[in-house]
């Protein structure tokens, strides 16, 4: 994902790329907006310039085989930490953020701006109480000891911190505070307030800003087809949450679909 693909924000976006090329980069920094802002689409498209090898002044190139494969979510120095549980096919043992991995690309492929809900539905837990468990906690260590493949920095990214298991935490401070040379970890909230403030403290902060009414609307009637008054209604609703626009716009969709099939129906028994 490039910078130009996340809605709003550019002047966080300037502050991350200038840190980048100045060598100013913090180990560790905290991603927070509220739900549907566009966390996690930044901390991507950061990610992707880090990693880019043909960096341009205001986004990564998005076609040298670093990005390509950062577009995929596949890049071999990334590594990435999320809540998960058990599910029917995860088996009976003990599992972590890497057996889920898969399913997890494939959510986050399709929609950047996903919710924790959406996730859960995807990954079929939402009927547990998903949590980063500490096995997660030991294989982060685990990777982020080891130098970078192909990059000039290993980079962790940690989606919904709060969910941390409490058993968890502990083995990551000492990582978090005093990491391996050329390692950043991203960290990726909407409740920041959740976080134990032993994490919140060691992370330097991001805080983006509601993406602005035009941003959304513009993003609907041109990647979604949405006309102009409808994209209106949804940015009214959906105030600032991409995520919610999104699905606003799909349930308009199967709305129609709906009433299609209602007055063909009528029409066979007219």
């Amino acid at each position: 994902m490039k910078f130009a693909d996340v809605l709003g924000n550019d002047d966080i976006k300037a502050t991350l790329i200038q840190g980048v090329n100045t060598g100013r980069v913090p180990h560790a920094q905290l991603f927070v907006c509220r739900e549907g802002g566009g966390n996690l689409p930044m901390a991507l498209a950061y990610t992707q310039y880090v990693f880019c090898t043909d960096k341009k002044e205001s986004d990564s190139c998005g076609i040298c085989d670093a990005c390509r494969k950062m577009q995929r979510l596949l890049h071999p120095d990334l590594s990435f930490a999320f809540p998960i549980a058990k599910s029917k096919e995860s088996g009976s043992g003990e599992i972590s953020s890497k057996d889920l991995y898969a399913s997890f690309r494939e959510a986050v492929n399709a929609n950047p701006y996903l919710s924790a809900v959406d996730w859960f539905r995807h990954a079929d837990i939402e009927d547990k109480v998903p949590v980063i468990n500490a096995r997660t906690a030991n294989e982060i260590i685990h990777d982020m000891q080891m130098k970078p493949f192909a990059a000039d920095y290993k980079v962790c990214l940690i989606w919904m911190p709060e969910m941390f298991f409490h058993a968890a935490v502990p083995k990551l401070l000492k990582i978090i505070e005093e990491p391996p040379a050329n390692t950043l970890f991203l960290l990726v909230s909407n409740s920041p307030d959740e976080i134990m403030g032993t994490i919140l403290s060691r992370t330097q902060l991001v805080k983006l800003h509601k993406i602005p009414d035009f941003d959304i609307m513009a993003a609907l009637m041109n990647e979604h087809a949405v006309d102009h008054q409808r994209a209106q209604e949804i940015v009214n609703i959906a105030d600032g949450d991409f995520n919610k626009a999104k699905w606003l716009t799909n349930e308009q969709d199967n709305s129609q679909s709906v009433n299609m099939f209602r007055e063909w129906m009528l029409g066979i028994y007219r």
